[in-house]
């Protein structure tokens, strides 16, 4: 979350990605798709009013 926040220099793919693939690590199927509707929610949003590419 602080990368798609605070890192604009970082693509926002490649931190959900990368947070995916936590999640899929120590987690279950349901925690990863929440995970990717948060974070894909918040990508929306910052695109939305401009802060993301």
């Amino acid at each position: 979350l602080y990368e798609l926040l605070h890192r604009p220099e970082t693509p926002p793919a490649a931190v959900i990605n990368e947070a995916l693939e936590i999640a899929r690590r120590f987690s279950d199927r349901d925690s990863v798709e929440f995970v990717n509707g948060v974070l894909d929610a918040i990508r929306k949003a910052l695109v939305k009013s401009g802060n993301a590419s």
